[in-house]
C-alpha cells in the first residue's frame, strides 16, 4: 500500500513552496515563521503553511518605508515605488490623492512589470476614481 501524497488543502503549502515564494532561505524563514507566529499544520509527516496566512502576516506587511498617506499628484514628490509591496504586488490602500499625472505613472510602472502582478484595494475615493475611468478594468 502506497502512501497518498497529494496537497491536504489547496491553501496549503510546503516550507520549500513557502520560501520559493516568500524569496527567503530556510533559516530566515524559520525565523520569520517564528516572529510573525505562523500556524503549523502537520500532516502526512509535513510541515504545511496557509498561504493566505503568509501573505497576510509576512508577505503584504506595511514596509515602514512606506507612508500611510502617498500623493500620486504632478505636485507633489511621492512616486509609484512608495506603494509598491514585495514582489510585484502594488498596494492602493495607501493612495491619498492621485491626478492624471499619478494615474498614468502608475500604469506605465504597472505595464513595464514583466512577471505577473497584483492589486490590493479598498473602497477608497481613489479605488472608485480609479474604477470609475476604468483603470481597474485592466486587472480583472
Amino acid at each position: 500500500m502506497t502512501l497518498k501524497k497529494s496537497r491536504p488543502n489547496s491553501d496549503w503549502i510546503t516550507i520549500e513552496e513557502s520560501c520559493t515564494l516568500l524569496k527567503l532561505s530556510r533559516p530566515t524563514f524559520d525565523k520569520r515563521r517564528k516572529a510573525f507566529h505562523l500556524k503549523e499544520y502537520p500532516w502526512q509527516g509535513r510541515l504545511w503553511f496557509s498561504r493566505k496566512q503568509l501573505a497576510d502576516r509576512i508577505l503584504l506587511q506595511t514596509p515602514k518605508s512606506i507612508s500611510s498617506q502617498v500623493n500620486l499628484t504632478e505636485a507633489s514628490c511621492s512616486r509609484v515605488s512608495q506603494i509598491k509591496r514585495k514582489g510585484n504586488v502594488y498596494d492602493l490602500r495607501s493612495l491619498h490623492s492621485i491626478d492624471p499625472f499619478g494615474i498614468i505613472c502608475l500604469l506605465c510602472t504597472i505595464i513595464s512589470e514583466k512577471d505577473k502582478f497584483s492589486v490590493i484595494i479598498d473602497d477608497s475615493n481613489v479605488a472608485r476614481l480609479l474604477s470609475s475611468i476604468g483603470f481597474l478594468f485592466f486587472f480583472n
